[in-house]
C-alpha cells in the first residue's frame, strides 16, 4: 500500500476559502492512516471558591470507591485521577486564592484596569502546553469565560505582565475561530438567517470528501453535523437576546459576576468543535463564582451561608455537583467524536483546578510566618494513555507546581519545573 505524506494528502486536497477549517480537519484524519499517534488535546477547567476535603472523591492509589460532590464522573470513575494535598507558593495567595493560580509564582503585575485581579507575573500551564503541542494549529490555545462580569480578566498570561485575553461573548468567539470562512456580514444576521460557514465552503467540502474513503467521509459528516449544531444554539441564543429582556432576580447575590448556562453551552460547543476539527488543542474554560439560584434554585441565604458554613454539605455538594455535570458534558460531547478507530476523547484529559483549594478563606501569614493554600488538581482521561487514572492519591508537602509538571509531561512537554523554582521539585512520581 503505497502512503502519502501530509503534506501532499492536504496541497492534493485544492482547498479554497475551506482551507482554514478543512485542513486542520484533515489533519486529524492523517495520523492513524499514517501510522502516527494522535495529537493530545487538553481541557483546562478552572473553578473558584473552596472544595471541602470530605467534598473531594475518596478512595486510594488502588482505587476510587466514592465519587462525593462530584457524582456526575461516577460513570466514568474509572477515568478519573485526583491528586490532593498539594500546596501553592506561600507569598502570592490572597484571602480567597491565588493572584497566579494558572502561573505558581509570587510575582505578580499590577494592572489598572483590573485593580482586584493583578496580572500573573509568569506563563500560565494551558498557554505553556500550547507552546507545545499547539504548533501549527490556527489557535494555539482558546480561553472562554461564560461570564457576564466585566471586572473579571481571567488568569492566563503569556509571560510576566502579558495577560491572555478571556473570551466571554460566544457569538465572537464564534466568530474569530472559524472567521477563514466567514463570509462578510452580520454574524448574528448570519446565524438568524440560519447561514452556515459551511454553506460558503460547500465546493471544497465536496472535494475534500471525494478523496477520503468510507470511514474518513463519514468522520468528516460527523464533522459538519457539529458545527451545524453548534451554529444553530448560537443562534437561538442570539435570537434570545433579540427577542426579550431577561428580568432582574428577587435577590442578587452575585449582581457583578452572574453565570450564564446558555453562553456557557454555547461556549462549549465552539470550544468542543474546534478541538474536534484540530484548530486548537487546547482550550481553557475559565469560572468565576456562579449565581446560586442556577444551581440551587430560589435561594433566599447570603455569601456567608453559602460558602462560610462547612455544615452545610448538603448544599455545596449540590454546587459543585452541578459543576462536575458542567465538566461531564465536555467529556460526552469529545467522547462522540471518532479518531480513526478510537474516540477522540481518548487522546483528551480534563484537568479540574479550583484556585480556592479546600479552604475558603486562607490569610497569607499566620503568625508573622507565610502560609500555603491546601489544593488539588483532578483529571479526567488519560491523555492517550499517559495517566494511570482510576485513582486518588495524597502529595503532601509538594507544590501543585509539581502537578503542573506532570500534567505537562503527561501532554509531550519534556519540563522539570514550572513557576517559582523555590517551591518546584520535578514531576510527581507515579502517575504514569
Amino acid at each position: 500500500m503505497h502512503l502519502i505524506g501530509r503534506r501532499n494528502f492536504l496541497n492534493g486536497l485544492g482547498l479554497g476559502a475551506g482551507a482554514h477549517l478543512l485542513a486542520p480537519m484533515a489533519r486529524t484524519m492523517l495520523p492513524e492512516a499514517l501510522g502516527q499517534t494522535p495529537r493530545k488535546r487538553l481541557i483546562l477547567w478552572v473553578g473558584h471558591y473552596s472544595v471541602l476535603p470530605g467534598l473531594l472523591p475518596q478512595g486510594s492509589d488502588a482505587g476510587i470507591s466514592d465519587m462525593r460532590a462530584f457524582s456526575a464522573f461516577a460513570p466514568f470513575s474509572n477515568e478519573v485521577l485526583v491528586l490532593k494535598n498539594l500546596l501553592t507558593q506561600p507569598t502570592a495567595i490572597s484571602f480567597h486564592g491565588s493572584n497566579s493560580p494558572l502561573s505558581v509564582v509570587s510575582r505578580s503585575v499590577p494592572d489598572p484596569n483590573y485593580p482586584d485581579f493583578p496580572i500573573p507575573g509568569g506563563i500560565s500551564i494551558d498557554r505553556h502546553i500550547a507552546r507545545r503541542i499547539g504548533d501549527g494549529d490556527p489557535f494555539p490555545s482558546l480561553n472562554f469565560g461564560p461570564v457576564n462580569a466585566a471586572t473579571w480578566p481571567g488568569t492566563s498570561a503569556d509571560g510576566p505582565g502579558t495577560r491572555f485575553p478571556l473570551e466571554k461573548d460566544p457569538v465572537r468567539a464564534y466568530t474569530t475561530v472559524f472567521r477563514g470562512v466567514m463570509a462578510s456580514g452580520d454574524v448574528n444576521l448570519q446565524l438568524r438567517r440560519k447561514l452556515s460557514v459551511l454553506d460558503g465552503i460547500r465546493q471544497d467540502v465536496a472535494r475534500m470528501n471525494a478523496r477520503l474513503a468510507g470511514p474518513e467521509r463519514e468522520k468528516l459528516d460527523q464533522f459538519t453535523q457539529s458545527i451545524r449544531g453548534m451554529e444553530t444554539r448560537l443562534g437561538a441564543l442570539d435570537r434570545v437576546r433579540q427577542g426579550c429582556t431577561v428580568p432582574p432576580p428577587v435577590r442578587a447575590t452575585s449582581p457583578t459576576s452572574r453565570f450564564s448556562r446558555d453562553a456557557y453551552d454555547a461556549l462549549v460547543s465552539v470550544g468542543v468543535n474546534a478541538l474536534a476539527c484540530g484548530l486548537t488543542h487546547v482550550l481553557a474554560i475559565q469560572m468565576i463564582p456562579m449565581s446560586y439560584e442556577l444551581v440551587l434554585g430560589p435561594w433566599s441565604g447570603t455569601h456567608v451561608e453559602m460558602f462560610h458554613r462547612p455544615d452545610r454539605l448538603d448544599t455545596w455538594t449540590r454546587y459543585f455537583g452541578y459543576q462536575s455535570e458542567l465538566m461531564a458534558q465536555i467529556r460526552n460531547q469529545l467522547a462522540a467524536f471518532r479518531e480513526g478507530t478510537k474516540r477522540l476523547w481518548d487522546s483528551c484529559v480534563l484537568a479540574y483546578y479550583n484556585e480556592g483549594g479546600t479552604e475558603h478563606h486562607v490569610s497569607n501569614s499566620v503568625a508573622g510566618s507565610p502560609r500555603r493554600r491546601d489544593v488539588f488538581l483532578m483529571l479526567l482521561g488519560n491523555a492517550g494513555g499517559s495517566l494511570r487514572t482510576g485513582r486518588v492519591l495524597s502529595f503532601p508537602g509538594r507544590s501543585v507546581s509539581d502537578a503542573f509538571v506532570s500534567l505537562a509531561n503527561g501532554m509531550g512537554s519534556d519540563i522539570t519545573t514550572f513557576g517559582d523554582p523555590e517551591t518546584c521539585r520535578g514531576p510527581l512520581p507515579g502517575l504514569t
